[in-house]
């Protein structure tokens, strides 16, 4: 059967490797896992250990791989990363070489000291193998790599499956001999020359068995030999680094595995994180997966770093946003798409700012200045990723709309939350997420749920544009104390219905028009349609993914970002900003967005939010052991002028080890004992394990910024969801820009670019 590519014949010899690729991509599973093909490199010469500095630096490296961002590089040093599928970094290893940074993360990550083969020009073999003695017999006495390898499967025997050949048509009869002295009745199918190259396909079917997921006992192979000397082919999958074709997978079975790594000289960062990809995974960090579940993997991928990076005097943005916080990397996002060159810097090494998630566990003691003795009982200290301000998403809120418009949720992944709770006399009861559960609920009584059904449905059949569906109820003049009224409502009820559908914090909107509330009962309603459970959605990882995520959009859109930062001062110039210093270094600019730490004499405070994250070993009692839920608990129901939210998230969301839960209580401070005030909310949580209570100032802009075009965001609110950041984001964007955010601007084949 002749096979073809855009015209292109296979018969003709005229495909090429990525041409394979193409064919393979048109096969079935089992095929593409039989067919992939690998290309290597030429002369070998072999580098038994690293040099003493890279010892050293892998023994700094370990004592700080906790925050290996703290490492000292050399320009154009090598960077090895494991992060989530979000993108968020969960640790990473640093070597001014590619080499040695291989080194490091084999010996901190795996415990194993690898041997390292090198090919000046084109590539680095790694093996990991107990011995030497496996590695030798791969060698000859002058440490070159014979000329065609080949490893048929992963034997127990390292050297088993090894057949060595010198020169092209001899390696290719040396194949065949190996292959009938290792294997019973081998098949060889084809062996044929592509065209005039000097490219050899080999195909054949062996009779050895690997049980590895979906592999079946015969195998067929493809070898590509392209003018090279050395072609390896481990289990039944060969990997074409021209290509970046698929990853080979790593045999729980064996600790031996190689791979190869392009040489940083030769070839791109793409092509050399692709083949570190080969490194032996393991479910680490957030993952709690078994092995077989690549979802939940953690995976390395190398990054050439970059000269560190020289501001000139000279350059200009048309905006600089400083701090990485969920608000700031929003609009970093939004000003990118809309064509804004955009420079974001942060003082810290890490994304979030305030809402950043802390990993690992033991970052989070000493954060809040506690001892971090006795940390085996919460397990993997790396499992867990704990949010200093927690909140969930509404399924059908802005920032969801935010997410899906700007294509921001291809890095991310979500849950939905089991439950809404409210808590009233004593109780906590469930929010009636279905008309069964309505009945049944103890929250009011038959009469009464007659006329809050009566209420929902004239709420929901509200439309603001038909005055027909208003039924005497003008939005824009009648209170939504009135509304309650006009409906029979108890009190009870209409505290039911402000505080936890409509998620108001306090009692204010009786008072002011009915419109609001009739929209965010309907936001409510349309995000529990969604998904069933309850309106709320949580990403796996946490909420550190969100900022990463918004700013992975705007580097895509041409956005420029930088870390670890200094910022010491914001330059005016006849009351107007005109740049950003960090040391002796300007970035001139039209605009500034920042949170209100980087201008504290331009935001006032105006109040403090008291937040307690405790760590628990169980579910919330009275929750029908859910895994995540929020409980509201009204003001009026403990004699507060504001609400107490509490929020509860676990290890099924990445954020915690196995059987452990996080739950965040928290609330607008009104006393001079805030944590007395939580009390309520923590005496819901049953025996807590250890809690850490934090109160932070709020603040708000003192002007619009329109005369200094310094754009502030306002300091995160107790409220358990997004919808106040939202509207506080889209309204920064407004005053900046002139314009509501277009979201026809973001592309959507944000697919094609290259992490």
């Amino acid at each position: 059967m002749n096979i073809t590519v855009e015209g292109r014949s296979a018969e003709k010899g005229e495909l090429d490797a990525p041409d394979w690729i193409t064919v393979l991509n048109r096969c079935s599973l089992e095929e593409k896992w039989a067919r992939k093909a690998k290309l290597v490199s030429e002369e070998m010469k072999v580098i038994d250990t690293p040099p003493p500095t890279a010892k050293r630096n892998g023994k700094q490296q370990a004592e700080k791989s906790i925050a290996p961002n703290q490492v000292k590089l050399p320009e154009n040093g090598w960077r090895i990363i494991f992060r989530t599928k979000g993108g968020m970094v969960v640790k990473q290893y640093d070597g001014p070489t590619l080499t040695e940074a291989i080194h490091v993360t084999a010996k901190i990550e795996w415990n194993k000291t690898c041997q390292l083969v090198k090919n000046e020009k084109q590539g680095i073999l790694v093996f990991f193998t107990p011995s030497t003695e496996a590695r030798d017999k791969l060698l000859d006495i002058e440490g070159k790599v014979h000329d065609v390898t080949v490893h048929l499967a992963v034997p127990d025997d390292f050297s088993r499956g090894v057949i060595h050949g010198i020169g092209l048509m001899t390696s290719v009869q040396k194949i065949k001999q190996g292959i009938a002295e290792h294997e019973e009745n081998p098949k060889v199918l084809e062996i044929r020359r592509l065209g005039e190259s000097k490219t050899i396909m080999l195909t054949f079917i062996t009779k050895e068995e690997v049980r590895y997921t979906k592999l079946t006992p015969s195998q067929a192979f493809i070898l590509c030999v392209d003018n090279v000397k050395y072609t390896h082919c481990a289990l039944c999958l060969c990997i074409s680094l021209r290509s970046l074709a698929s990853i080979s997978p790593y045999n729980k079975r064996s600790a031996r595995t190689t791979f190869f790594v392009p040489a940083e000289e030769r070839l791109s960062a793409a092509v050399v994180r692709t083949a570190v990809s080969h490194l032996p995974r393991r479910v680490c960090g957030a993952a709690t997966r078994s092995v077989e579940c690549s979802v939940n993997f953690i995976s390395p991928f190398v990054q050439r770093l970059p000269p560190a990076p020289v501001i000139a005097m000279d350059e200009e943005y048309d905006a600089i946003v400083l701090g990485t916080g969920l608000k700031e990397c929003i609009l970093s996002g939004m000003l990118s798409v809309s064509g804004k060159k955009v420079l974001h810097m942060d003082r810290n090494k890490y994304y979030g700012g305030e809402s950043a998630s802390i990993t690992p566990l033991e970052e989070l003691f000493t954060k809040f200045s506690l001892p971090a003795s006795q940390l085996d009982e919460y397990g993997r200290s790396r499992d867990w990723n704990v949010d200093l301000v927690p909140k969930f998403l509404m399924a059908n809120g802005q920032l969801v709309k935010l997410l899906i418009h700007t294509g921001v949720t291809r890095y991310l992944e979500f849950k939905s939350v089991e439950g809404s709770y409210v808590y009233k006399a004593g109780k906590i009861h469930k929010v009636p997420a279905d008309e069964k559960e309505a009945l049944a609920s103890s929250l009011m009584g038959m009469f009464e749920k007659r006329r809050f059904r009566n209420f929902l449905v004239a709420v929901q059949d509200y439309a603001f544009d038909d005055p027909k569906t208003w039924k005497d109820v003008d939005h824009q003049t009648t209170t939504a104390s009135q509304l309650y009224e006009k409906f029979g409502l108890d009190k009870d009820t209409a505290d039911f219905t402000g505080h936890a559908l409509a998620l108001y914090r306090d009692d204010d909107y009786l008072q002011r028009p009915c419109g609001e509330l009739i929209r965010r009962i309907k936001l409510y309603s349309d995000s529990l349609a969604r998904y069933g459970k309850s309106p709320y959605l949580y990403p796996l990882y946490g909420l550190g993914e969100l900022p990463q995520g918004f700013a992975r959009l705007s580097a895509i859109y041409g956005g420029t970002y930088m870390l670890d930062k200094p910022i010491d001062e914001i330059v005016m110039e006849n009351g107007r900003v005109v740049g950003v210093r960090s040391g002796n270094e300007m970035a001139r600019c039209k605009q500034v967005y920042c949170d209100p730490s980087y201008v504290p004499d331009r935001v006032e405070k105006v109040g403090q939010v008291v937040r307690c994250i405790c760590l628990l070993n169980h579910a919330i009692p009275n929750t029908r052991d859910s895994l995540s839920c929020q409980i509201i608990i009204p003001q009026k129901q403990v004699n507060r002028c504001s609400d107490i939210y509490v929020s509860l998230v676990s290890h099924t969301h990445q954020v915690a080890a196995k059987g452990w839960f996080i739950a965040m209580v928290s609330t607008t401070v009104e006393t001079d004992n805030p944590e007395a005030e939580i009390k309520p909310g923590l005496d819901l949580l049953g025996p807590i394990t250890q809690k850490f209570c934090s109160v932070s100032d709020v603040y708000r802009p003192v002007d619009l910024g329109a005369e200094s075009q310094i754009f502030i965001s306002q300091s995160y609110d107790a409220t358990t969801h997004f919808e106040t950041t939202c509207l506080d984001v889209l309204d920064i964007f407004r005053r900046g820009t002139g314009e509501d955010f277009d979201f026809s601007k973001v592309k959507h084949d944000l697919g094609d670019e290259q992490e």
